[in-house]
């Protein structure tokens, strides 16, 4: 019999029918055929091998990714596992060192060919083996749970917020440094081009009036000085006149006093003496005509008084005025600067925090656009909520009723659930269990830790040492 169901949407579902696999730790030879719906019980002490069977299924649909190492027995050195569900048989083998084969085959004897696991990974998903996300999970893990189930990936949006908030960090952090800025005295800049313009001029006039006096005074001290250079040629002259009449004068007086040889002789002295006396009186004449020599002239420094100058003091009064005001307004500016500059990256803070809350509500927009298919639950971006409640405050019966109606409506193509230790539940919720699956026509396949009972209840499987009882 093949389980199948159609919806009027034409969405194929479809049902374990039977499975057979050998090898799998210590499975040996299993066969099992399953019933169309409702609860299916595997019983077994610890370590019998009820948990390997729920593996089992998620190896055959959804292969190697699930078979953990070790897990293959030495013994059997494989591990061959075929498994009809709906009209697909699918046959999985896998050897040590060799590939895996994957087999599956419709009823009419049509292998399946292409993307057969893509096609087989549709029979599943995250609530197949862990149908209770509401039961011991934290909040987080719920969340993330749902959103996982529901192919809900902010990876772009958390990326693009992860940096958009590390800019607003550091930008606030520029903010908070500015500090509290005190306004100072508001003050005006003065003008400066007046003033030292006015200074120019003044400093220019008293140049050319220095300029002025310093060129009387070199012109005073040329004629000084050429007073003083005639001056001493003129001493000059009349010492070597004086120094040639001394001379003749000795002459004069040496021919004197010398003892003629003879009166001829004597004659000749005589007239010699008077004609350099002569000559003496004469010069001696000629210097006495001479103008004569004056003390040389000394430059009188204080006789040119230096010229008054005109006063810089009203105006580099005003000067150092302006530039006191001016460091003050210097002091405004600044202030006004760093505001500017604080309100510019308090727009820019403002700015990114508008991005950050679009990229927000954009996440919050997409969470409440979910169609979550179970009325009245809601994701939201601090968690999940049921009837506006926050689901970590429901009891361990509304997390497992609410569980349950995600696994209906979420139910992917294998209308199967598997659930490992279900020892917890007692006999009235086995029961509740059981006509939920009835009802939603959903096999519900369940490992129990229990003894063997001697008789055996319809609809179980009991397992032992890796067998079938």
């Amino acid at each position: 019999m093949i389980h199948k169901k159609q919806t009027s949407m034409e969405t194929e579902f479809y049902k374990i029918v039977g499975l057979q696999v050998d090898g799998l730790r210590k499975l040996r030879a299993i066969a099992m055929k399953f019933a169309d719906k409702g609860l299916m019980k595997i019983v077994g002490l610890n370590k019998q091998g009820k948990t390997t069977i729920l593996e089992t299924f998620a190896i055959l649909i959804g292969g190697k990714k699930y078979l953990k190492d070790g897990a293959i027995n030495l013994i059997a050195d494989r591990l061959t596992m075929v498994g009809q569900i709906g009209e697909y048989k699918i046959e999985r083998e896998f050897k040590e060192s060799k590939d895996p084969v994957l087999k599956v085959t419709a009823n009419n004897g049509k292998i399946l060919q292409g993307e057969v696991q893509k096609f087989l990974d549709t029979f599943c998903n995250l609530l197949t083996y862990s149908p209770f996300p509401f039961i011991q999970k934290t909040p987080i893990e719920k969340l993330r749970f749902l959103m996982k189930l529901y192919e809900i990936d902010f990876t772009d949006i958390d990326d693009k917020l992860k940096i958009l908030e590390d800019d607003r960090l550091y930008t606030g952090r520029k903010v908070k440094d500015y500090g509290v800025l005190i306004e100072p005295e508001r003050v005006n800049v003065v003008k400066m081009d007046d003033l030292l313009a006015q200074r120019k001029d003044i400093t220019d006039k008293n140049e050319a009036l220095k300029d002025e006096w310093d060129n009387e005074r070199q012109g005073k001290k040329k004629e000084i000085d050429l007073y003083n250079e005639v001056m001493r040629t003129r001493s000059t002259l009349i010492s070597r006149l004086k120094a040639t009449a001394e001379g003749i004068q000795e002459r004069a007086i040496l021919l004197k006093n010398n003892d003629p040889i003879n009166a001829l002789h004597g004659e000749d002295i005589i007239q010699q003496a008077e004609v350099l006396l002569f000559l003496h009186k004469q010069i001696q004449v000629a210097i006495d005509k001479l103008p004569q020599v004056q003390p040389e002239k000394v430059l009188d420094i204080f006789a040119l008084l230096e010229p008054q100058y005109l006063s810089l003091t009203t105006v580099d009064e005003k000067i150092q005025q302006a530039n006191a005001t001016n460091l003050k307004a210097n002091i405004y500016m600044t202030y006004l600067n760093r505001l500017k500059e604080k309100e510019t990256l308090k727009g820019e803070y403002l700015e990114l925090d508008d991005k950050i809350n679009a990229l927000r509500d954009e996440k919050i927009a997409i969470l409440a656009a979910i169609d979550t298919k179970v009325a009245g639950l809601e994701i939201k971006i601090d968690g999940v909520y049921y009837n506006g409640f926050d689901t970590e405050n429901l009891s361990d019966a509304e997390a497992m009723t609410l569980s349950l109606k995600l696994c209906a409506a979420m139910s992917p193509a294998l209308r199967a659930i598997f659930i490992d230790r279900g020892e917890s539940f007692d006999a009235d919720t086995q029961a509740a269990l059981h006509a939920w699956a009835m009802e939603n026509d959903i096999q519900l396949i369940v490992s129990i830790v229990d003894e063997i009972p001697e008789v055996h209840e319809e609809g179980c499987f009991y397992i032992e040492e890796g067998q079938l009882v």
